[in-house]
């Protein structure tokens, strides 16, 4: 098997799977994915055997309206991979009732952030293919 580099923009990955590292000072975080050894079923169940064996992990901070400030709703979150793909999973709460809820559209969300994501995941599969 051929050696692969792998650089890390942010603080090293943590030794267990599903866990974030966070580098204080610059804002940057680091997450081990879970390496699935089943296959992964896309049904919105979250009852894979990956979600018992790893807790979601928790800490995000605001990008709008409190830059870096603790996220105000618990949220719970898995990044694992295949061979194939790599999936993001996640449990959010809000603390209002349906009727509350307000859907806003954010820019900074759809295309720049969108484009950048994919190309992260395109540098990630070609990686996870070499090994």
């Amino acid at each position: 098997m051929p050696s692969t580099t792998v650089v890390v923009d942010g603080p090293a990955a943590p030794e267990q799977p599903n866990v974030m590292a966070r580098d204080e000072a610059s804002g940057k975080s680091t997450i081990r994915a879970i390496k699935l050894t089943e296959p992964f079923k896309m049904d919105g169940q979250l009852d894979e055997s990956f979600y018992k064996t790893y807790p979601g992990f928790e800490g995000l901070v605001q990008a709008s309206p409190r830059y870096r400030e603790p996220a105000t709703e618990k949220t719970e979150i898995w990044v694992s991979f295949d061979g194939d793909n790599i999936y993001v999973s996640a449990k959010v709460w809000d603390s209002a009732p349906p009727e509350q809820w307000i859907a806003n559209e954010l820019r900074r969300d759809t295309e720049a952030s969108v484009r950048q994501l994919e190309q992260r995941l395109k540098a990630a599969k070609a990686w996870m293919r070499k090994r």
